[in-house]
């Protein structure tokens, strides 16, 4: 291995990004649906399987139930999953108190408000939701909630600290269960990267799907050792990326790449529908 070898990221290679083992998605990062799913399924979904791992194994075997709260891991794995149980009722017990706040207040206060001034009801607000809340009726003359996300964001119910990138490679499609019922557990062929998504590294990180880099600036970004860069090297390629020519003949040229992506070219135009290119499995 030389010196002045650059690599890129392989084709193979997975980026996860999650948040406290979960897989990121819309739900998990703004601090109020974050919290309420937190500790209305998240944790309830964790207790389900440790109580009963064979049921979950089972559900998860079954295609009509893909989809539902089951967690697709062996039972083998159940003192994994405990551990991730006591390091979430730990490290978000602020966020499972705030979620808690949230629907005991907004209980109490649909059964309160029936039209009168919301003024009043300021003052039976619990100590987790003051500054954070206006209380107002909608179109209909239902009461609600109205949450200041910006000032959440700003918050203790809002840690960065609980987000990750999962490095791994993908051997085949049939390697992707569902996302949301099932915490990410890290394998020893994987490397996780504990980082803000908001982080300038991850742009860089990012840059080598098409700016080669040598092996210690990647490892550097990564804040890996040098004893760490066999187990990076797997998720590197050296080959260069050879771009397609593009396609400038008469005839419409339709290539489509999974989900709703779609490539439509035509005498060097090109229009690309949902964007969305998968990893290619090395399988």
């Amino acid at each position: 291995m030389s010196n002045f070898t650059t690599y890129r990221l392989a084709d193979s290679t997975v980026v996860h990004p999650l948040i406290n083992h979960w897989s990121a998605w819309s739900y998990l990062m703004s601090p109020v649906p974050a919290s309420l799913h937190l500790l209305y399924y998240q944790i309830k979904t964790i207790k389900s399987f440790l109580e009963n791992p064979d049921i979950h194994v089972e559900a998860c075997q079954n295609p009509d139930l893909i989809g539902s709260a089951f967690v697709n891991l062996p039972r083998e794995k159940a003192n994994q999953v405990k551990e991730i149980l006591f390091i979430t009722e730990e490290k978000q017990s602020q966020n499972i108190e705030f979620a808690q706040a949230i629907t005991n207040f907004y209980n109490w206060l649909i059964n309160e408000a029936k039209g009168q001034s919301l003024e009043p009801c300021y003052r039976n607000l619990p100590e987790t939701l003051r500054g954070y809340v206006e209380l107002v009726y909608d179109y209909y003359n239902r009461v609600s909630v109205r949450f200041l996300e910006g000032l959440l964001y700003e918050s203790k119910y809002y840690n960065k600290s609980l987000q990750s990138l999962r490095i791994l490679l993908l051997n085949s499609d049939d390697e992707r269960p569902f996302f949301m019922s099932t915490p990410y557990l890290l394998q020893d062929n994987q490397i996780d990267w504990a980082v803000p998504f908001e982080d300038s590294r991850i742009d860089e990180f990012f840059k080598l799907d098409s700016e080669p880099k040598p092996l210690g600036y990647i490892r550097e970004i990564l804040n890996l050792s040098p004893a760490d860069e066999q187990r990076l090297l797997p998720f590197l390629s050296e080959k260069l990326i050879s771009l397609p020519e593009k396609w400038n003949k008469q005839e419409v040229r339709i290539r489509y790449f999974g989900h709703a992506c779609v490539l439509v070219e035509w005498k060097g135009s090109s229009i690309i529908t949902d964007p969305f290119v998968a990893v290619t499995p090395s399988q």
